[in-house]
């Protein structure tokens, strides 16, 4: 009895995936560390610009001087 022909293309194809997979993997992983990389960065340093754009405009929390005498 003769393999059926869609049989044996599945089982090539799953051959050239499994040849494949490895380096799907990786780019799939450099791509994702690459976002975790920019996103650790705007995490990082968008809380303190915005904070540096407050008090660059006038903003922001003030401190009287009872205050400063009464922490010392």
């Amino acid at each position: 009895m003769k393999e059926n022909s869609f049989k044996s293309l599945q089982k090539e194809q799953e051959a050239e995936f499994e040849k494949k997979s490895a380096l799907i993997k990786k780019k799939i992983n450099s791509e994702t560390s690459a976002f975790r990389f920019f996103g650790d960065i705007i995490d990082l340093y968008f809380s303190k610009m915005t904070d540096v754009f407050v008090a660059l405009a006038g903003g922001g929390e003030t401190v009287d001087d009872e205050e400063l005498e009464a922490a010392e």
